[in-house]
């Protein structure tokens, strides 16, 4: 998640919340530059801009799921259906 300095003020906790629970969060100012909140003691976390590491990274993370067995999802000609109110047919 990337947001702008004053978004950041106005959602810090719930930044910092995320970012507790291991949700990438960057704070871009208006110069460009880019601080990040992470869990105290973690690693920080790395962005991958070489579009080989970024395959890379892709590969093992469906490798990882792949690897959990599980179940299948509703088919996307489905998707829709869990979108709307089955009463009044509007958005949920």
């Amino acid at each position: 998640m990337r947001v702008d300095v004053n978004e950041a003020k106005d959602r810090l906790e719930e930044l910092i919340d995320r970012a507790a629970a291991g949700e990438f969060v960057a704070i871009e100012a208006r110069d460009g530059s880019v601080a990040q909140l992470s869990l105290y003691g973690s690693k920080p976390a790395r962005v991958a801009t070489d579009p080989a590491e970024r395959d890379r990274i892709i590969r093992e993370i469906q490798a990882r799921v792949a690897a959990k067995r599980l179940p299948p999802g509703p088919p996307a000609e489905r998707a829709a259906d869990f979108l709307y109110d089955e009463e009044t047919g509007l958005p949920i």
